[in-house]
């Protein structure tokens, strides 16, 4: 199994993007924090790693 965390696309309608998303699984929980997009194109979750990558148009 690989540690390496896949990117989560999301458009401008997703915003404010939190984590964890809805349908994460029970052992996936965490407190849900709001994610900053660093210069408005990518962020990742303080607590699990999951990277958020704003999709351009």
């Amino acid at each position: 199994m690989s540690s390496e965390k896949t990117t989560t696309k999301i458009s401008k309608k997703d915003l404010p993007v939190s984590c964890p998303q809805k349908g994460s699984p029970a052992w996936a929980m965490h407190p849900r924090v709001y994610i900053e997009l660093a210069n408005g194109k990518s962020g990742a979750c303080p607590y699990c790693g999951a990277k958020f990558e704003l999709l351009e148009g």
